[in-house]
């Protein structure tokens, strides 16, 4: 189980799989391996998993999430275009902003999340 997805072949695989929008790099790879020892850091490589085991949306917990909400995706996520659904009042009515990056977008895009936040802000919250 876990010790296995804690080698740095499958961090790669899966980052370079899901996570990136082109390889992962050493920088990434090295802090993965190094948190994957801390306690506790198993349960959330086992909800991500069980995630595609199940193959569950998050409509349900979105809704029940405070508002104003803002959720950041990544235009070359695989799944972008359901998570479109996301941002529908039915499904909770979060703000959706898509910027350059796949999956980890304060790591791989930090310029684009730092903008789409700020500009969230200044919406919700007016100076």
């Amino acid at each position: 189980g876990y010790p296995l997805l804690c080698k740095k072949v499958f961090i790669k695989f899966f980052s370079d799989l899901f996570l990136f929008e082109g390889e992962s790099d050493e920088a990434w790879l090295e802090k993965c391996m190094k948190e994957s020892k801390k306690e506790g850091a198993m349960w959330p490589v086992f909800a991500f998993n069980s995630g595609f085991v199940v193959g569950k949306g998050y409509q349900d917990e979105l809704s029940d999430l405070a508002k104003p909400l803002l959720i950041v995706n990544g235009s070359s996520d695989k799944r972008a275009t359901d998570r479109v659904e996301y941002g529908k009042p039915e499904n909770g009515g979060g703000t959706m902003e898509f910027v350059d990056g796949c999956n980890v977008i304060p790591y791989e895009n930090a310029k684009g999340f730092t903008r789409v936040v700020k500009k969230w802000l200044k919406v919700v919250y007016v100076e």
